[in-house]
């Protein structure tokens, strides 16, 4: 059993903007994520995939709009593969949770494996729903490519598992960039990495990741 897997990071959001922690919410793309959203179209017309799933939040299903448009596939939305349930975090400015969550936040920064979120997800929570929903795709479409449009978190959770690390290991392994692409190969329960954080089809669109979801 063998599955190509993409996922991409939505395309720049007015929370990223705004550098608040957006978890749930369903915050739109701004004017840049959108025209970062076109450039992921443009380039999929010369990548072929089989099945397009995406995060049923706005901000990732917006994301996957040009994706279909170019590639004659339905999005295929699925609310396991959301962000990171962020609980009391959710539209807070990073500032604020400084302030007002100065140890659960301070584990968020420098330790993000073991992180909890009050009210929300732990790290471990949000890995499990990640992986077994990615793997659970992977082998409904074996032998086929399947590119899922999804969050910061959950793909920094794929490449955390990418590379044979657990799951409090993720400090070890940077954020993707929005609207970035990154590449694994499933096999038999296995993923494997092979390109990450691919960016060059945003040409002046780039945007460095900031560190927030």
């Amino acid at each position: 059993m063998q599955t190509k897997l993409i996922m991409v990071r939505h395309g720049y959001s007015k929370s990223n903007k705004a550098f608040r922690f957006t978890g749930h919410l369903n915050i739109e793309l701004d004017e840049r994520g959108n025209a970062q959203a076109e450039k992921l179209g443009e380039y999929f017309k010369n990548h072929k995939i089989d099945k397009l799933y995406s995060s049923d939040l706005i901000r990732a299903y917006d994301t996957a709009k040009p994706i279909s448009k170019a590639t004659g596939l339905p999005i295929i939305a699925d609310k396991r593969l959301r962000e990171i349930n962020g609980g009391e975090w959710e539209g807070k400015s990073f500032d604020e949770l400084e302030k007002e969550y100065p140890n659960e936040y301070d584990v968020w920064i420098n330790d993000i494996g073991r992180a909890v979120c009050p009210g929300g997800e732990s790290m471990k929570e949000l890995s499990n729903r990640i992986l077994n929903t990615v793997k659970e795709l992977c082998e409904e479409n074996d032998k086929h490519t399947i590119c899922i449009v999804t969050h910061g978190v959950a793909i920094r959770a794929v490449c955390t598992a990418a590379e044979n690390l657990p799951f409090e290991n993720m400090t070890e392994v940077p954020y993707v960039d929005n609207a970035s692409i990154s590449t694994f190969k499933y096999d038999n329960g296995e993923i494997t990495k092979e390109t990450i954080n691919y960016t060059e089809h945003l040409g002046q669109l780039y945007v460095k990741q900031q560190g927030n979801v």
